[in-house]
């Protein structure tokens, strides 16, 4: 009965593990193959842009280039309305200073890996076109 039991047990854990690894695997295909796009943000309150350690946001389609996107038409359905990119702790006091100082000068965008039909990944946040991390106030550089 014990071997039967554990025969079951390594069958479940088995399952979930070929689970996890697809799931992952298909997040590192797509993002190394997908289109990569950059969609310009805005904070829900442009205030309240940096929530503990993400930053909350909004696609402003407005300020977004639709040109990268097939056909040049943003394809606004297929984006979350809302969401959030995590920002590493060594950086997120930092960037908070920032915001609290210069954030209204600033211009905040998201590069995306996209490819129609799925599920856009956020990949890198990007102030005044470059990413966050090279930004001398953030890097503390």
């Amino acid at each position: 009965m014990q071997k039967i039991k554990d025969k079951i047990v390594l069958v479940l854990f088995g399952s979930i593990m070929v689970t996890v690894v697809a799931v992952v695997g298909y997040f590192v295909i797509l993002t190394a193959v997908a289109q990569q796009v950059v969609v310009a943000i805005t904070g829900y309150d442009p205030r309240d842009l940096l929530s503990g350690r993400y930053i909350e946001y909004v696609i402003d389609w407005d300020n977004t280039d639709c040109s990268q996107f097939s056909d040049a038409v943003c394809p606004k359905d297929e984006f979350p309305q809302r969401s959030r990119f995590y920002v590493p702790e060594a950086y997120a006091d930092n960037l908070d200073r920032l915001f609290a100082s210069r954030g209204q000068e600033l211009q905040f965008a998201v590069v995306y890996a996209y490819a129609r039909g799925h599920r856009p990944v956020a990949k890198e946040l990007l102030i005044n076109g470059a990413g966050f991390r090279l930004h001398p106030q953030v890097s503390g550089r």
